[in-house]
């Protein structure tokens, strides 16, 4: 270091001056390694109105996009990936399956309001418009059903949230089938349509 201090006598021309400038770069060396100081509340909230960037509202703002310099590319420790909901669960499809079971509704009324009619006035009543009906409206929710169980597959039956709900629908579905697919046409049937309402 002897030698160090001569070549900056020599370059400061002083050896006072060589000294001082070695304990310059010895401070800023020393502020480099500290830690930043810490930035009291009201600053923090003076920065962010301003717009002053917070690292940690960078480093969030990094991980959201997926781009977190911080870990490695093939480093999935930790990392939860969900697989995507399937769109039977989704709220568009069940609000369609609401229209559905609401319009369902409607015609048994107006099939119910139909029938009335024909034995108050002694009419003949055409029961092939009201079994077309019934058979496109047993066909949706029949689909309804495969899809569930084509996505959920045992879990349809065994999830504790919508178990009981979807043993029900199940069970609803399947009597309507039975009555619409088999008993009617049979000649047996057709009391079963109001449960398929439920």
């Amino acid at each position: 270091q002897t030698g160090a201090m001569a070549s900056d006598t020599q370059k400061y021309g002083s050896k006072d001056t060589a000294e001082l400038a070695n304990e310059e770069v010895e401070k800023a060396q020393l502020q480099e390694l500290a830690p930043p100081p810490k930035k009291s509340w009201f600053t923090s909230l003076k920065g962010a109105v301003q717009g002053d960037g917070d690292p940690t509202d960078a480093l969030v703002a990094k991980y959201n996009q997926g781009q977190d310099s911080d870990e490695e590319e093939n480093d999935d420790y930790g990392v939860e990936v969900r697989p995507p909901k399937p769109f039977v669960d989704t709220p568009l499809f069940n609000m369609c399956l609401g229209v559905v079971i609401a319009l369902n509704s409607v015609t048994i009324g107006l099939e119910t309001d139909s029938v009335a009619h024909a034995v108050a006035t002694q009419e003949e009543h055409d029961d092939r418009l009201w079994y077309i009906v019934e058979l496109i409206f047993c066909i949706i929710f029949l689909f309804e059903l495969l899809l569930r169980l084509y996505f959920h597959r045992l879990r349809y039956f065994t999830n504790p949230v919508t178990r009981a709900w979807n043993i029900a629908d199940f069970i609803i579905v399947s009597v309507s089938v039975v009555d619409t697919l088999i008993l009617i046409p049979f000649g047996v049937g057709g009391t079963a349509r109001v449960v398929a309402m439920l």
